[in-house]
């Protein structure tokens, strides 16, 4: 069974190779390392979360941390109260 981390890293495979990049260019713009890079598209590690940070930030890349069982409705009644609350603040 393919878990969301797979399709995530295969997501950032996808876009270091829309962008041209090679792994160790990748590495040198977040600094990190090739082999990290490496590994990481290898599935042989899972990075933190700060060093995903990195890596999305330098393919100029943001992730949606969206529960699945949220219906796309529910989402956004939730900013627009959220919405609401920060505005009588």
């Amino acid at each position: 069974m393919i878990d969301s981390y797979d399709l995530l890293i295969d997501e950032v495979v996808t876009h270091r190779k829309q962008h041209g990049f090679t792994q160790q260019q990748l590495a040198k713009a977040c600094g990190l390392t090739q082999s990290v890079i490496a590994r990481l598209e290898s599935k042989k590690v899972t990075p933190n979360v700060d060093t995903l940070f990195r890596i999305l930030s330098a393919l100029d890349c943001s992730i949606e941390l969206v529960s699945r069982n949220v219906s796309p409705m529910e989402v956004d009644t939730c900013h627009e109260r959220k919405n609401e609350s920060a505005a009588k603040l």
